[in-house]
């Protein structure tokens, strides 16, 4: 019995071909075809050299502190996740590294339902030091009516994101703040 636990989204190939690699051993077979080097996502037509990222940029989000943030965020789906925040109210949450459309399209689009969804995996916020519970309660805050929390959800999805910062993180700055 072979088996295959956890992986995310950037080291799922590999992990799935490893297994099928010893899959196919086991039956005795040769692997027919080969995932690596197929980009797949934000990596679909993903400019290669510098020249042609500036390119990309101007002609697809901009080529501007936001439009970086998209693009390095999302790769190539930055033109999908600009062309919806061009169609709806957005304002700035954290400055150019978020903002309040940009939550909505995770939320429909990236499968956020947790605070530590948006800290953690989908921005770099906790990997730059930039998470604090000001951010992580402003984000609740945005979160709350597009996920329907009432108020005693939001203050637990804050509590816990600010608890895995501090305990996990070592973040001193995620101290419980009540608003």
């Amino acid at each position: 019995m072979l088996s295959l636990v956890g992986g995310k989204w950037t080291t799922f190939r590999a992990l799935g071909e490893s297994l099928a690699d010893r899959v196919l051993t086991e039956l005795g077979t040769q692997r027919r075809v080969q995932t690596k080097g197929v980009r797949i996502g934000g990596g679909k037509a993903y400019p290669r050299t510098p020249r042609r990222r500036i390119q990309w940029l101007a002609q697809n989000v901009g080529d501007d502190e936001r439009g970086r943030v998209l693009f390095t965020r999302y790769g190539t789906r930055a033109a999908d996740v600009a062309g919806f925040l061009r169609k709806g109210k957005d304002a700035p949450l954290l400055g150019d590294t978020l903002s309040t459309r940009e939550l909505a399209w995770m939320v429909a689009h990236e499968y956020v339902r947790h605070v530590t969804d948006v800290v953690f995996r989908r921005t770099s916020l906790a990997f730059t030091g930039a998470a604090d519970a000001d951010s992580v309660r402003l984000i609740a805050q945005a979160l709350a009516p597009l996920l329907d929390w009432n108020a005693e959800r939001t203050e637990k999805e804050i509590d816990g994101c600010l608890t895995l910062l501090r305990e996990a993180h070592g973040v001193e700055s995620a101290a419980s703040v009540r608003a």
